[in-house]
């Protein structure tokens, strides 16, 4: 069923909280921060039936879920680590708040939406954390920082951003994450600006840290830049992250 299917909203500050509810029962839920009205797109795009994508290759099915959403943020500001020099002429430096934003999805945009959905953080149903460019980089740096998410997907995430990688590899992952997604796009690499082009580079090396430590992942190269095909590769990302079955090996398993 198409449509937006908003089944509640609230605010948290100056955020905007939106949720969209699955019919099924007990299913994954997956904390998306949004630009605009992504959540909508994303919606639609994993609810649609399985057709060929770009190419004629078929766009994998997505196993039900829950959508919460979260709008209203300055993502340079909340969404990254630690403050970083801007990476365009005229942009603000990055502002490294991502810690007070975590907070604030932990402690309260979780639990009220757990509580509208009738669920319970403990028994209740898989946590996912996605997002895409800098949402996909606090996605996976959130890995590291929280235990409420067993998976993360991070789609064209911005793993380019100034020591990243050092940091996945300095630090430990939250032993109840147990599947991260990452992709990037084929021409991504060969942007202008010499910080970002390192990141398909980045996001290989992470993936590979990560999977070091038993941790179940997978790396999409997709076609094109990093504003190509926005709803087809949420779409493979979270069809690969929300994937049920047994993973032998798996940490924790």
């Amino acid at each position: 069923m198409a449509g937006n299917d908003v089944s509640d909203a609230f605010s948290c500050g100056n955020k905007t909280v939106t949720i969209r509810r699955s019919d099924a029962p007990g299913v994954p839920i997956v904390f998306l921060n949004e630009f605009e009205d992504d959540g909508a797109t994303v919606w639609n795009a994993c609810r649609s039936p399985a057709k060929p994508g770009t190419g004629g290759d078929p766009l994998p099915r997505c196993a039900p879920f829950s959508l919460v959403t979260v709008s209203g943020l300055t993502w340079d500001r909340e969404l990254t680590p630690w403050p970083a020099s801007a990476t365009r002429a005229g942009q603000a430096d990055y502002g490294g708040e991502a810690r007070d934003h975590l907070r604030l999805l932990t402690e309260d945009v979780v639990p009220r939406a757990l509580a509208a959905l009738a669920a319970d953080s403990g028994d209740g149903p898989m946590l996912v954390l996605a997002g895409y460019s800098l949402a996909g980089l606090f996605a996976t740096w959130a890995a590291f920082n929280t235990s409420l998410f067993r998976r993360t997907a991070s789609v064209s995430g911005s793993l380019w951003y100034p020591g990243f990688v050092d940091y996945v590899r300095d630090h430990e992952l939250a032993s109840t994450v147990e599947r991260m997604y990452f992709s990037v796009g084929n021409r991504e690499r060969k942007v202008p600006n010499r910080t970002m082009r390192s990141v398909q580079d980045d996001t290989i090396r992470i993936r590979s840290l990560v999977e070091e430590r038993g941790v179940r992942t997978t790396f999409d190269l997709n076609s094109g830049n990093h504003f190509t095909g926005f709803a087809r590769r949420m779409r493979k990302a979270l069809a690969w992250t929300l994937r049920q079955e047994d993973v032998p090996g798996l940490r924790g398993a």
